[in-house]
């Protein structure tokens, strides 16, 4: 199961609030949701963080006032952007079976990682006979470093950009990305390589 915010403890706004400067918690919020949402496996999210609830630091709120523990939906409305964000990251992952795949072979299909200091980088066979998609390989990179950072995406390859850092809804367009490819500070780049594309190396 995999999750950034639950009833119990912060809120991912609180807690990125006291780890984190103010002009980095968009980022790095928009960040870890996309990280658990290309994740294997199951997820959930505490109801609000797709608007960036908070609960005024309160890590144990049961015995808290209906004004601390509700739902804000004015700050539903203020934070419409990074609410639309997470309902594209929601509606691309349902077309990613490689990431919702619930065999005992699932982690067959990750391969090509790589890791260095703030990045990690993978790829996914994403093919499924039973539930069959746009785009057969993914590649998945997280950047939680200040800079950018040159992604190889492999020489002559046809990917596509789905979704990055401000944009959860490119997979509705087709955005080549080209060969590096950059992926900003504190950001994701979902990349998803066509059905009909050429053999990848």
């Amino acid at each position: 199961v995999n999750y950034v915010s639950a009833h119990d403890n912060q809120t991912l706004w609180d807690k990125l609030g006291m780890t984190v400067p103010a002009a980095d918690k968009m980022k790095l919020n928009r960040l870890a949701a996309a990280i658990y949402m290309t994740c294997q496996g199951m997820l959930f999210f505490l109801s609000g963080e797709e608007f960036a609830r908070t609960k005024d630091g309160e890590d144990n709120s049961f015995r808290s006032p209906i004004s601390l523990n509700r739902l804000d939906w004015r700050q539903a409305w203020a934070e419409r952007e990074l609410v639309d964000y997470y309902r594209g990251l929601i509606a691309l992952r349902k077309q990613l079976p490689g990431l919702c795949d619930k065999s005992a072979k699932a982690c067959e299909r990750i391969h090509s990682v790589r890791k260095e200091k703030g990045i990690v980088q993978f790829r996914v066979y994403n093919q499924s006979a039973e539930n069959p998609s746009r785009w057969r390989e993914l590649l998945v990179v997280y950047n939680s470093t200040k800079e950018e950072w040159t992604c190889p995406a492999g020489d002559g390859e046809a990917w596509e950009i789905l979704a990055d850092g401000s944009d959860s809804w490119l997979w509705q367009t087709h955005c080549p990305a080209g060969d590096p490819v950059k992926v900003p500070g504190q950001s994701v780049l979902i990349l998803g390589m066509a059905e009909e594309a050429g053999e990848t190396a």
